[in-house]
């Protein structure tokens, strides 16, 4: 759902915009799993990610693609919980700084 919100916000927010730039701005939102990784952190959900044995005897940290995973997890079950708006609306209130970077990072058409 993520990346439908992305797709769905940059086409609103961009005037007149392109297929490519559309790809480009939903790309640099989600930034792959870094960019979900970053909102995760950002959250600090950190302290509640239960690790496995293996996990916990190399360090215990929670790596990028593990915060990322348990993010899209956080808002499939919003989603199934709450229904496509309160996850939209989740996305809306801890992405929307990132998907401002991401249309600043591109400049102007």
């Amino acid at each position: 759902i993520h990346g439908a919100w992305a797709a769905r916000r940059a086409f609103s927010a961009i005037p007149g915009p392109t297929k490519g730039r559309l790809t480009r701005v939903v790309n640099g939102v989600r930034e792959g799993r870094r960019g979900q990784a970053a909102v995760f952190r950002t959250l600090g959900i950190d302290a509640f990610v239960m690790l496995g044995g293996a996990t916990r005897g190399h360090g215990g940290l929670v790596t990028d693609d593990m915060a990322a995973t348990t993010f899209e997890a956080l808002v499939a079950a919003i989603e199934l919980d709450a229904g496509e708006a309160a996850a939209v609306a989740f996305l809306d209130r801890v992405g929307a700084a990132q998907f401002d970077a991401a249309v600043a990072r591109l400049g102007p058409p």
